[in-house]
């Protein structure tokens, strides 16, 4: 049986980490909302799946589990499909998509600095402040720290263990969103290490295939990285 990924078909979002995993695993899987719409993701956060609840999407469905969180759901998968760097490494890694996400949150949150449940354009002058306390003080932060797990790396010019890994796809991902909502700050970020890990993992056979085709949904003004140049402020 096909593994069942419930998530907003209108957007990549936090969906779109777990894809990846997905993708370079080569796991055949069914990305419920393309097919059946909102209203069976909907089902799915209101407890049609069964067993414990779940507070929001991404929701994997592989047989009797079923896992949320993005997180949670790429060590799962990561695990069970070899893309994993090592039992040794299992809590780093961890630790590296904790901090990923936590990155995630606040590049939305410049878009959406005072409620999700309002409109950017509702909130506008907020995220303009947002967005200058983000590119100047928050964004290099985290990847100097990224950079540094990366360059410090003694295995190899992964993240972390010796070789590819779900934190890879993870961390590339997020830069390419990151570049896509903030071109100008990111333009200019000493992040070397990084920059070729992205590429590196952009050229995978099966990544570069799935990125090409129809089933990858391209960025837009719904979800998660957002292109809004004037919150493209030039860093400091």
């Amino acid at each position: 049986m096909k593994m069942s990924l419930y998530y907003w078909p209108m957007i990549p979002g936090r969906g779109e980490f777990v894809r990846l995993v997905l993708e370079a695993a080569g796991v055949e899987y069914v990305d419920v909302g393309r097919i059946e719409g909102v209203p069976a993701v909907l089902d799915a956060v209101r407890g049609s799946l069964g067993g414990r609840p779940h507070r929001a999407l991404p929701i994997l469905v592989d047989g009797e589990e079923v896992l949320s969180q993005t997180p949670v759901i790429c060590t799962y998968l990561a695990e069970a499909y070899g893309l994993a760097p090592g039992r040794e490494h299992r809590w780093g890694a961890l630790t590296l998509l904790l901090t990923a996400m936590d990155l995630v949150t606040e590049a939305h949150d410049v878009h959406h600095p005072v409620s999700s449940r309002l409109r950017y354009e509702d909130q506008q002058p907020e995220a303009r402040r947002a967005a200058e306390l983000f590119v100047r003080e928050r964004l290099p932060s985290f990847l100097a720290h990224l950079e540094g797990v990366c360059r410090d790396n003694p295995q190899s010019d992964w993240m972390i263990g010796g070789r590819l890994s779900h934190v890879d796809l993870v961390v590339e991902q997020l830069l390419r969103g990151l570049e896509h909502a903030f071109p100008a700050a990111m333009a200019s970020a000493p992040i070397p290490g990084l920059r070729a890990l992205a590429a590196a993992a952009a050229s995978l056979p099966r990544i570069a295939a799935y990125r090409a085709s129809e089933r990858c949904i391209p960025f837009n003004r719904d979800g998660l990285f957002r292109a809004y140049p004037e919150l493209d402020v030039p860093p400091a």
